[in-house]
């Protein structure tokens, strides 16, 4: 069959029609993204909490110092 410009009109009309005719979805969350999306969650908050923990520590450690050293 030889594809002349109003066939090749007339099929992507046919298909543009066709498409629009679908019934679109949702988008919705498979069960890998939504388990990749809590394993990042947690890391963030875990290293959150580490640096939290890190920052309050190593200003204790200094203060402990500070006062080791003036008793001596």
């Amino acid at each position: 069959m030889v594809y002349t410009e109003s066939n090749l009109n007339s099929l992507l009309l046919f298909s543009g029609e066709f498409l629009q005719a679908a019934p679109k979805k949702k988008p919705r969350w498979t069960p890998l993204e939504i388990g990749l999306l809590t394993i990042v969650s947690l890391l963030f908050v875990i290293i959150v909490a580490l640096i939290l923990l890190f920052i309050t520590q190593s200003g204790k450690s200094k203060c402990m110092r500070f006062s080791v050293l003036l008793s001596n």
